[in-house]
């Protein structure tokens, strides 16, 4: 008995962890090496509510890894992401080093934009005005230069304001002339 029950047993235990390692490495995204420190990486968007809603999030910065294998990332401030990821939320962008620390890089802040050059959305300027400097000191900026981008879109909310000032909508039946405006207009000719 122990030379044909034990054996078979321990085969069939061999067998079923195969298949479930096969599945398992299957259905989940298996990272052999780490994500190297300083590289840019996007995160899954487990809040995501529809089909509309961004896959990713992101850029951040991978700032270490915990002991059990999650990484600690950073976002652009240079302030730590609340929460550690797992690696299978993670999707490489870049692992140049050109990202070295943003939290080095000097950041200030925006008083307004006060124009645009460019002829489509992909390679727009904009001259912003910096918060406690004189317009000497106004700049040329590409969108990506902005942290946040409630700046750009208050710019075009600003403009598209300023393009309908003084447009009046008329109803169709305001232009009809009327029989009074007819009579008036002939006793004031005569």
């Amino acid at each position: 008995m122990n030379n044909i029950v034990i054996p078979a047993i321990r085969n069939r235990i061999m067998t079923t962890q195969r298949i479930d390692n096969e599945y398992f490495t299957k259905k989940h995204r298996i990272v052999h090496q780490q994500f190297p420190t300083n590289s840019e990486v996007m995160i899954k968007n487990v809040n995501r509510n529809s089909k509309t809603d961004p896959r990713y999030e992101g850029p951040f910065v991978v700032h270490g890894v915990t002991k059990n294998g999650s990484y600690i990332l950073t976002d652009k401030t240079g302030a730590l992401l609340s929460r550690d990821v797992p690696t299978s939320h993670i999707k490489l962008i870049s692992t140049d080093n050109v990202v070295n620390n943003r939290a080095d890089q000097q950041q200030y802040d925006v008083q307004a934009i006060i124009q645009h050059k460019g002829n489509n959305t992909s390679n727009y300027k904009y001259l912003v005005r910096w918060k406690g400097y004189p317009p000497e000191y106004d700049t040329w900026e590409p969108a990506s230069s902005f942290d946040d981008m409630s700046m750009i879109e208050q710019y075009w909310a600003r403009r598209n304001v300023n393009n309908n000032i003084g447009k009046r909508k008329r109803s169709s039946h305001t232009n009809l002339p009327t029989k009074t405006n007819n009579l008036n207009k002939r006793s004031k000719t005569k």
